[in-house]
């Protein structure tokens, strides 16, 4: 069987602490073969088949051997990527660190070739960590719970009685899958006969955080905008580096991105705090959240925190995602325009009352298949902040709307007052504007105007859309 990458007997090779891989009672599988065995089994789902690729894994613990020194690190040199499982028994190992230098020696650069599995905290107080694993990306097998504590995922597997085990545990070895994959197709790929060309990915700087609810946060946010095709940056980690590594690395970074998003919480950040000076130096587009569950009174201790927070507008992730994904990416152009070469809405808000869902619904159907769109998420129970937030956020980022007119004008036009208020908050004017009466007998609104609002009957949808294929 031969390897995936051409050159390599090896695509990735793993390195780990024989300590980590021991085995809770005889019949278990250690922790170190339990992680690589599921992550090879997502490998090779990615990749088509499980003969696509190889690695290599000391199944003998030849690091008790005396041929070891001449026997592993052939192996090391062998191999595409290092994918090293990191713990202080690793940091203490003069053996794991003989395999990790005897790689970079081979390869020269990394280049990103380096994955890091963080097992379990290195305290370096006791452990220096090796020096080539502070800047890649560590895939962080661990947490600390409320009280500080840290906590493992997998025993060796998750524990399917412990949601916190099972939902953290099975998504970040489809990250290590996804990286490695894309990974070993780059180096499979043949650079261009007229030399590299320059990578234009829409890409955004996803600020490092330090709490673990923010971790759990960015790493959702992460793999939503990898699968809409945008990339995210560091590629690596900043928080090992020095204030002038960081002030470089910042700046090439941020020199890639459009923008820089950040995920605030309660308490505050050296390392968020240095990042986002230095996204403002820079000019980058900068776009912030704070979740809306955060009370701003009881939660957050210090005053300068808080006043950060205040500025800040409060959204579900959800919300904050489809922000990132249309500010990021170019916008779609349509066939059609409104006779003035403008491109067509992508992104239309029907805007509802409770009452109103069934009709809302109706004029969704229409746009099915031709624009995004959305209406107000009644259902689910959602908390009536958190609802209004949503419908908040939905008004400042359509470049459509449509607000639903059934038996209640006054919410109607409690609906054109807000939307009035926020389009100062708004960075583009809404290319549809219109209330959507739906009833037989509509009662004529009164006591205010809106620059481009119209009034049309719900079958008159259609007719004021721009023509041509949907975005």
């Amino acid at each position: 069987m031969a390897a995936y990458v051409k050159g390599y007997e090896f695509d990735f090779f793993v390195s780990y602490a024989s300590v980590d891989n021991t085995p809770v009672s005889p019949e278990d599988h250690g922790w170190v073969d339990a992680l690589v065995g599921r992550l090879v089994d997502e490998l090779a789902r990615r990749l088509g088949r499980r003969d696509a690729f190889k690695h290599w894994m000391d199944k003998q613990d030849l690091r008790g051997n005396q041929e070891a020194e001449s026997h592993i690190p052939d192996q090391v040199r062998r191999s595409a990527l290092f994918l090293a499982i990191l713990s202080p028994g690793y940091a203490a190992s003069t053996f794991c660190r003989l395999e990790l230098e005897t790689f970079i020696a081979n390869v020269g650069s990394t280049a990103g070739r380096l994955f890091v599995v963080y097992k379990e905290r290195v305290d370096e107080r006791e452990h220096q960590l090796p020096e080539p694993l502070r800047r890649p990306v560590k895939y962080e097998f661990w947490y600390a719970d409320q009280n500080g504590k840290p906590r493992f995922l997998g025993m060796p597997l998750p524990n399917p009685n412990d949601p916190n085990d099972r939902n953290l545990y099975y998504p970040k070895i489809i990250d290590v899958r996804n990286d490695i994959a894309e990974k070993l197709n780059e180096l499979n790929t043949k650079p261009a006969a007229d030399g590299p060309t320059r990578d234009v990915t829409p890409t955004v700087l996803l600020s490092e955080v330090a709490s673990q609810p923010l971790k759990e946060y960015r790493d959702n946010i992460k793999r939503h905008l990898e699968q809409a095709g945008i990339r995210t940056l560091p590629a690596g980690s900043y928080l090992w580096l020095s204030n002038a590594e960081l002030e470089q690395a910042l700046a090439k970074d941020l020199s890639q991105s459009s923008a820089f998003v950040q995920l605030l919480g309660p308490e505050p950040d050296r390392l968020g705090w240095e990042q986002l000076q230095a996204a403002k130096r820079r000019g980058c587009r900068i776009l912030q959240w704070r979740s809306p569950e955060i009370n701003l009174r009881s939660d957050v201790s210090l005053p300068e925190q808080r006043r950060l927070l205040e500025a800040i507008e409060a959204m579900p992730i959800d919300d904050l995602k489809q922000k990132v994904v249309r500010t990021v990416l170019p916008p779609k152009m349509g066939n059609g325009s409104n006779g003035s070469g403008a491109s067509r809405p992508s992104f239309i808000f029907i805007n509802c009352d409770a009452t109103d869902v069934d009709k809302a619904q109706i004029i969704g159907e229409h746009l099915r298949g031709s624009y995004d769109w959305a209406r107000p998420p009644y259902e689910g129970k959602k908390k009536t902040r958190e609802l209004r937030q949503t419908i908040e956020n939905n008004l400042i980022e359509c470049d459509g709307l449509f607000i639903v007119q059934g038996e209640n004008p006054a919410w109607v036009f409690d609906q054109l007052q807000l939307f009035r208020k926020l389009r100062q908050r708004r960075t583009k004017d809404a290319r549809v504007l219109a209330v959507v009466q739906t009833s037989d007998h509509p009662v004529e609104l009164r006591g205010i105007g809106l620059a481009g609002l119209r009034t049309i009957h719900i079958d008159e949808v259609a007719t004021i859309l721009p023509s041509g294929a949907g975005p």
